[in-house]
């Protein structure tokens, strides 16, 4: 099923409500996981989580987003050799990285307590998502907002399926989420590789031009990923180290209701950057307009939300949460905060990528990162780990507003002057 036309509204309803069972699937293991699990296991799991979520954007190298931004060019290039380039580039990467992580395995153990082991999975995991984001944002650039929403829930529900098989009859406590979670999108990765292969989307030539191309478009970015790593999850580690496991599992837990939020801004990006991108192509006066007045109700609508979500909480954490997580409730509100600075972010810094200005990008991420580690060690000594909270929250929110300058600056848009 394909959605005709450059309908944002069709698309984001598509792309809504998917992304609402997507996530909302994984969702549903939360009361597993916080009964079957102790806070010390469920802070291994959220290390384990910062590691992956630190190899996947290095091994990704921002191969989707060159895709996304070449796709409109594709009356230029060959475009199946430029994404099997990609895929070139994505298989290269996971050797790289997998090598790096054995190097420095003992180091990644003494700061998360993760062994080499699961370092591995956490390559072969990373790889998987990566290659099945080619296919998914193939689809999102067709407007293919039916084929993307329906592989998005079928892996969370597998995923969900196996990690609570896993962690209920086999009693394979954090060990079994990961487990069911690998089985799950190493399934989807294969299925993604044939679809691509069918779909004649493959076409196996080196290309030295759309190889350089698509590593100068992501190399720059790797301090951007290194840095949006950083602030959103250091403060797992730095907790871990100076609170102990529990005090990391206890504040996963208050991060994970905080990230509802981004559901909805998720959803939104995905229908939001193609349509972005053809309007800025067109470079129109009003539709300058039209994007300004979007942008604006979309941060009031995140404003809202963090509302919401704060006075909801109690019963979100009676229903979702178990008991011996419950304290969580304490980080909800200024992670809630974070996670709408991030999403402003997110619809700010696509002006950057669509004129290929990555480097600033990397340089913003690079230098709020190091802030964000400061602001974690004088916050988390200072006010405990509510601290982390508070660093992380304003760590994204420095981000939002140095990128919005940025592009502002680079991408002249009518921000004070789209009423007239």
């Amino acid at each position: 099923m394909e959605i005709k036309g450059n309908s944002l509204a069709k698309s984001f309803s598509v792309y809504t409500i998917s992304g609402i069972i997507s996530a909302g699937i994984p969702f549903l293991i939360l009361p597993i996981l916080t009964r079957y699990i102790s806070t010390s296991d469920y802070g291994l799991l959220a290390n384990y989580k910062v590691i992956f979520s630190f190899i996947m954007p290095l091994m990704g190298l921002s191969i989707a987003g060159a895709l996304s931004r070449m796709y409109y060019e594709r009356d230029k290039i060959d475009f199946p050799v430029y994404l099997t380039n990609g895929v070139i580039i994505l298989l290269i990467n996971a050797i790289i990285v997998g090598v790096l992580l054995f190097i420095f395995r003992s180091t990644v153990y003494k700061l998360t307590l993760i062994t080499p082991f699961w370092l591995l999975i956490a390559v072969i995991i990373a790889l998987s998502y990566n290659l099945t984001l080619i296919i998914l944002t193939l689809w999102r650039l067709r407007n293919k907002a039916f084929s993307f929403g329906a592989l998005n829930i079928f892996r969370s529900m597998l995923n969900f399926g196996l990690s609570a098989l896993f962690v209920i009859i086999f009693y394979q406590s954090w060990k079994g989420r990961i487990e069911g979670e690998l089985i799950a999108v190493v399934f989807f990765a294969i299925l993604s590789v044939w679809l691509l292969y069918n779909g004649k989307w493959l076409k196996f030539k080196i290309n030295k031009s759309y190889l350089k191309d698509i590593f100068l478009f992501g190399f720059p970015l790797i301090p951007h990923s290194i840095g949006m790593v950083i602030i959103a999850f250091s403060d797992r580690i730095l907790i871990t180290n100076y609170e102990g496991l529990s005090s990391t599992g206890l504040y996963a837990v208050g991060a994970q209701i905080a990230a509802i939020i981004s559901i909805l801004f998720n959803s939104f990006i995905l229908a939001w950057v193609p349509w972005l991108y053809e309007k800025l192509k067109l470079n129109n006066q009003n539709d300058k307009k039209k994007i300004v007045k979007i942008t604006y109700t979309y941060f009031g609508i995140l404003l809202l939300l963090v509302i919401i979500l704060h006075f909801s909480s109690p019963l979100l954490f009676s229903i979702f949460v178990g008991k011996g997580f419950q304290t969580a409730q304490i980080f909800v509100f200024w992670l809630a905060i974070g996670v709408a600075f991030n999403g402003m972010y997110r619809i700010i810094v696509p002006y950057l990528f669509y004129l290929k200005k990555t480097y600033i990008v990397g340089i913003v991420s690079i230098i709020v990162a190091l802030i964000n580690i400061a602001l974690n060690i004088i916050l988390i000594k200072r006010n405990g780990v509510i601290g982390a909270a508070q660093a992380t929250c304003i760590s994204f929110f420095l981000q939002f507003i140095l990128i919005w300058l940025l592009s502002g600056k680079h991408y002249k848009m009518p921000w004070f002057s789209f009423h007239k």
